[in-house]
Parts: C-alpha cells; sequence; structure tokens
C-alpha cells in the first residue's frame, strides 16, 4: 500500500498503536509499555499519532502473529 508509513530504523511498515494491540492479542497499555523499554521501534506522526514498527515488535513478542501480519500487508 502506497500510504504505509516506513520505520526509520528498519523500512518495515508501522502500525498505530491499537492496530498493533489487536493484531498481537495483547492491551494497548502493553504495547506502551514495551515501548517505554526502548526495545522497538517507535515515532510520532505530526500530528501525534504513536507509531510502532512491527518487525520490532513481532522480535519482542516472539514473532506471534507475523504470518497474519505479512496476509494482512500484502492483501
Amino acid at each position: 500500500e502506497g500510504n504505509a508509513i516506513a520505520c526509520a530504523t528498519c523500512g518495515e511498515a508501522m502500525m498505530a498503536i491499537a492496530q498493533a494491540a489487536v493484531m498481537f492479542g495483547v492491551k494497548q497499555r502493553r504495547v506502551f509499555q514495551i515501548i517505554e523499554t526502548g526495545t522497538v521501534h517507535f515515532t510520532e506522526t505530526d500530528s501525534g499519532a504513536a507509531l510502532i514498527c512491527i518487525a520490532s515488535f513481532a522480535d519482542v513478542s516472539g514473532g506471534q502473529a507475523q504470518e497474519e501480519l505479512d496476509t494482512k500487508l500484502d492483501s
């Protein structure tokens, strides 16, 4: 998709916190806790929306839902 935002660190797709939480089956609060550890790539848009790098989040979460993610990103 042409409107996807790429991670400035690794070039992979970024996703809104709410979407990532649903995709990986965790609460948004847990996503923010992981962001605060500094172990995932994260950015904020000019409008203040928080985005997380799906590849780095998958690494931290053990790769759960990565296959699902690939399917959704390809469609």
